[in-house]
């Protein structure tokens, strides 16, 4: 494969990949590669190489010879994914507590103060990216590297179910007004109250990102690329 080729692999993988976390791709839907191809103007073999890309991160599963599934979400998946999150961010929060940089601060100031137009059409993206960053930065502030790669694994592995239940504009409000407390406790160096609240936080966000998913995950053969 030439630079050129590799280049365009690329693109069209994180294109799709983009796709899929934003739910512009829905969960169960079916693509094939042609239409894919026309739909992101790239040529047929980048796009191939993008999709066996995401079939071994699981995020596609390629049907015989009917082209490709988007992997579903399941009301399961993401109480197992929550349930390791309850258990692992309560402990980044105690450890982070008296121990944020300077840096590590600013990053979660930036992130419990995000503020967006009801108008703007990214609003759901910059609210989930603004969350995942807020998460990430306490894990990484734990001083746990193996703690804080779990955590960032299950961060995006969960984009999209997050992203789905964003979109309820009273959760998305309480869903970010949960995280300004936390930050006053592990400024405060409160390991135990920054370890509750962050459970807490943590629990209303599986609550509404379920709710979301049941209300709606479609079914795998409803959809197909337009």
């Amino acid at each position: 494969m030439t630079t050129t080729e590799e280049r365009l692999s690329e693109r069209a993988y994180q294109a799709l990949r983009a796709d899929i976390m934003l739910c512009r791709l829905t969960p169960g839907q079916r693509v094939s590669e042609a239409l894919l191809a026309e739909r992101l103007g790239f040529g047929k073999a980048p796009v191939r190489t993008a999709l066996a890309r995401l079939c071994q991160e699981g995020l596609m599963a390629a049907r015989a010879r009917s082209g490709f599934t988007v992997a579903p979400i399941t009301p399961e998946d993401i109480m197992h994914c929550f349930q390791i999150r309850l258990a692992l961010e309560p402990m980044a929060g105690r450890l982070a507590a008296g121990r944020l940089t300077t840096a590590h601060v600013r990053r979660l100031v930036r992130a419990t103060t995000i503020t967006v137009e009801p108008d703007d059409p990214d609003q759901h993206r910059k609210i989930l990216e603004a969350d995942q960053d807020f998460h990430e930065t306490i894990a990484e502030a734990s001083g746990n590297p193996r703690l804080h790669q779990i955590l960032r694994n299950l961060y995006e592995r969960g984009q999209r179910p997050l992203f789905m239940g964003i979109p309820q504009s009273e959760g998305a409000a309480a869903y970010r007004a949960g995280s300004q407390p936390v930050l006053a406790a592990l400024i405060a160096g409160d390991g135990e109250k920054a370890a509750q609240l962050l459970y807490e936080h943590v629990y209303t966000g599986q609550n509404f990102v379920i709710e979301a998913v049941l209300r709606q995950y479609p079914s795998p053969e409803d959809e197909g690329v337009d």
